[in-house]
């Protein structure tokens, strides 16, 4: 088996799993598109009654009455199918970022590396989103495509049997074809998204270097990289959509050709001019409705072009999120329960190593509870890898790390006991509240109040809309300073008994820097607080400093 029949297997599994959410929406879709067919079975033999009786000066009433109602009908039917596909399509998405939420859980960070950020964002937004058309259309339309036509056709033999056996002999290559086009549908669609993966990360790795390219004069040159990104997905897009152009022609030629030689025989039999023996003697009432059930035969096989490509995009998303999951499966997190107290934390001649390459060797340090430990060195010697390795984002590859004694296995997280504050804390946009019910979703505000004078917050007491302040995007309306207590206050409320700063002062002015650690040096009561920097000023609040040297 090769790899790549591995990968279609695995998102064959997995979207078959995502499914089993939304069955019960599939099967009302499926149950709606079969009374829709009942019903236009019942308008066609109630039109094709009712004209002959009306032409004839007989009572037509009872015959119009049946088409009306199948009429209503349909048209109640109609909806429900789009009711339960539309409930279906945004239950499989749901489905498939609920699973991919949890991967990311259980993996990390480490699930983007590998690839620009954005590439993988695209793979977990976008690659979900175009499942819907996966339940949406394709497994109702799938169901429509057989039952539908054999339905239409056993009723058009009830009529005229050479009138059924026109439409199934001009449809003999259908399959064929639809088969064909299928199969080139597919591989056209993963060159696609491929196509598209590279040009959100190409574009997202641009915007984040912006500063960097414009002060090198490369603005031109990157330019160009994402135009020719752009260029290569609009030449996969329109190679879609020339194989979607022409399978559609191909089908509406079939079905217009069927219709007419039903509509031509229909005719002339009609007519008495038929040069040919058909051993049945056809009637209006027969042949009209003969002509009104023909075009519904190929309805859903006119469908059936772009049902295969909401299926060849949800497969080839399915792939690419199988592809994402055996990643992140490979390197799973697993998270510890949170810990009782602050604990004492020691590296002992532990190497430790990020995406397979080691960034930290030979390290020693032990951070005891109620007291700061200083991470000291340049940037660029592996202090941020130390404190990851807490949150199984660095793995030691040598040596041990030890919690109040015990080993922390490889693979296992603290997340549930540690506080992080990096040196950009984000902000959600909206309150003050909102950001510190991030913390604990049902704290109340004399809580959030006491958590911010705790860790200087004095912008919020001096405002009159105090929790409700709001915050832009991007925590745009707080300055830096402003920020980093925000992100400390949130800390507090947690009840964190670890907490982990990483150059938690940077690009600070001398008086917020001061303000800030001066609050943090008020904080290690009940915690073990471990800080990485490089600034001096955090040596004068440090109780232990662990100088580190960058790795030649």
């Amino acid at each position: 088996m090769t790899a790549k029949t591995d990968t279609q297997t695995a998102a064959a599994a997995r979207v078959k799993g995502w499914t089993r959410a939304v069955q019960r929406d599939v099967r009302l879709a499926e149950l709606a598109i079969l009374l829709d067919t009942l019903a236009a079975i019942a308008f066609a033999l109630g039109f094709a009654t009712a004209i002959p009786a009306l032409v004839d000066g007989r009572n037509a009433l009872p015959a119009l009455l049946v088409a009306g109602a199948a009429l209503i009908g349909r048209g109640g039917f109609n909806w429900l199918r789009s009711q339960a596909s539309e409930r279906a399509g945004q239950g499989l998405v749901a489905a498939a970022r609920q699973d991919m939420a949890g991967l990311a859980a259980r993996t990390g960070p480490a699930l983007f590396d590998g690839a620009p950020g954005g590439e993988r964002t695209a793979q977990l937004v976008d690659r979900t989103a175009i499942l819907a058309g996966h339940a949406a259309h394709w497994l109702p339309g799938r169901t429509a495509a057989v039952l539908v036509p054999v339905l239409i056709v056993i009723a058009i033999f009830t009529q005229s049997w050479l009138a059924g056996a026109l439409i199934l002999v001009s449809t003999v290559m259908l399959p064929v074809f639809i088969w064909l086009t299928a199969s080139e549908t597919a591989a056209l669609a993963r060159a696609q998204q491929g196509a598209l993966d590279t040009l959100a990360g190409t574009f997202e790795s641009r915007v984040r270097m912006a500063g960097t390219i414009r002060a090198f004069n490369g603005v031109t040159r990157e330019a160009g990289v994402i135009e020719t990104a752009a260029d290569e997905l609009a030449r996969r897009t329109m190679a879609i959509l020339r194989v979607a152009f022409l399978s559609t022609a191909v089908l509406e030629f079939f079905a217009s050709i069927s219709i007419a030689l039903v509509a031509v025989y229909v005719g002339f039999k009609l007519l008495g001019v038929f040069p040919f023996e058909t051993f049945e003697t056809l009637t209006l009432r027969e042949g009209l409705a003969a002509l009104v059930l023909a075009p519904e035969f190929f309805a859903p096989v006119r469908q059936l072009s772009a049902l295969h490509h909401a299926r060849s995009d949800a497969r080839a998303g399915a792939e690419s999120l199988a592809q994402l999951a055996e990643t992140g499966d490979a390197t799973p997190i697993v998270r510890l329960d949170a810990l009782g107290q602050a604990p004492r934390i020691a590296w002992q001649s532990a190497d430790l190593a990020r995406s397979g390459q080691t960034v930290v060797r030979d390290f020693n340090a032990v951070a005891e509870p109620g007291r700061i430990t200083l991470l000291w060195g340049p940037s660029g010697c592996g202090k941020t890898s130390v404190l990851m390795s807490l949150l199984a984002l660095a793995e030691p590859v040598r040596g041990e790390i030890r919690i109040d004694g015990e080993i922390l296995p490889a693979g296992h997280s603290l997340a549930s006991s540690i506080a992080w504050i990096g040196q950009k804390p984000w902000a959600l946009e909206g309150t003050i509240r909102d950001n510190l019910r991030l913390a604990v979703p049902d704290v109340d505000d004399a809580a959030c109040l006491a958590a911010l004078d705790t860790a200087g917050c004095d912008f919020v007491a001096d405002r009159p809309d105090g929790l409700d302040m709001r915050i832009g995007p991007g925590g745009s309306g707080l300055s830096g300073g402003e920020l980093q207590r925000l992100a400390l206050a949130r800390a507090l409320l947690a009840g964190a008994p670890v907490l982990l700063f990483d150059e938690p002062a940077a690009h600070l002015d001398a008086e917020r820097q001061d303000a800030l650690l001066t609050t943090l040096r008020r904080l290690t009561a009940g915690r073990t607080v471990i800080m990485a920097s490089h600034d001096p000023a955090a040596r004068d609040i440090a109780d232990t400093v662990i100088a580190m040297e960058r790795r030649s």
